[in-house]
């Protein structure tokens, strides 16, 4: 069969995507048939990729297919809940996503090292105290007005400590300032718990100010409405690095037969970094990228 080349033209966004393959021959090889019992979720990932393989060519998603872990714990539990904190996958991770299952922690990497600053220039603060089950979604839905946010990452309790904390570090000094001030001044609730001046100090491992202020821990994806599948982003973004979110969610969209979701990750630093250029990287001519507003601003 000769390559077909489509070209569409979706409110003003032109996709030239060639399409080279037996159509059913390459929808089974995709495993969408439609009595194969799998779940909902696994079937919206499946219908997506095929949908995009048959105008990219049948070896588009030879790399990235629903893992057997996903389908399975689908099966198993029959839930469709989106989680929105997870480490999975870490097998899969391409080292120029900068993603690392020691990222958090791990003192041998540059960017966990304390940087060679003046103690008023950090921008990390260092937050105790905080709700034992609280998650990124908690924790940053209660920063507002404050700045934009880098990078954050949640301690749970651990041994002796019952309440869980969590390193919040900021573009801006200032911005970690004004955090600062309304913890101290009793001024910062987060789930129902009022902070105090005992809960927040600059955190020993210093963070210099970032000066990428274009950037954001916040995205925008557009594409063709049918192709704008929660479960298809989680499960891509998944496959190439580790991430938390805060929310999706899905806004007004001016492109004629077009859709957007607004992602907000728990960090700038290796997620909403690592997301944007998977999309420009692996995506390009399929789905447009942007970043928008920190909701922390």
């Amino acid at each position: 069969m000769s390559m077909n080349r489509q070209t569409d033209h979706v409110g003003g966004m032109q996709l030239s995507l060639p399409y080279n393959g037996d159509e059913e021959e390459d929808k089974q090889n995709m495993d969408i048939r439609p009595n194969q019992g799998i779940t909902t979720v696994a079937a919206d990932i499946a219908q997506v990729q095929w949908e995009i393989m048959k105008r990219l060519g049948r070896d588009y998603f030879q790399h990235f297919r629903p893992a057997e872990i996903l389908l399975n714990s689908h099966n198993n539990s029959g839930s469709q809940q989106r989680n929105t904190s997870t480490h999975a996958g870490f097998h899969h991770l391409p080292m120029d996503y900068c993603a690392s299952p020691n990222y958090m922690g791990d003192l041998s990497l540059p960017s966990n090292r304390s940087a060679l600053i003046p103690e008023e220039q950090n921008c990390s603060l260092w937050i105790t105290g905080l709700p034992p089950n609280i998650d990124h979604h908690n924790l940053l839905g209660a920063i507002r007005g404050v700045g934009k946010i880098y990078a954050t990452v949640i301690n749970p309790p651990l041994g002796i400590h019952s309440t869980s904390a969590a390193k919040v570090v900021f573009f801006e000094r200032e911005q970690a300032e004004t955090l600062f001030l309304q913890i101290v001044s009793g001024n910062f609730i987060v789930m129902g718990q009022r902070l105090c001046r005992g809960n927040v100090r600059w955190n020993n491992i210093k963070s210099a100010r970032y000066p990428h202020s274009d950037q954001s821990r916040s995205i925008r994806i557009t594409g063709v409405k049918q192709w704008m599948n929660f479960e298809f982003f989680d499960h891509f973004f998944r496959q190439r690095f580790a991430f938390e979110l805060d929310t999706v969610t899905e806004v007004a969209c001016d492109m004629i037969g077009c859709a957007s979701q607004d992602w907000h990750f728990g960090s700038l630093r290796c997620q909403a970094a690592s997301a944007k250029l998977a999309i420009e990287r692996e995506m390009t001519g399929i789905f447009l990228v942007s970043w928008i507003q920190d909701p922390c601003q």
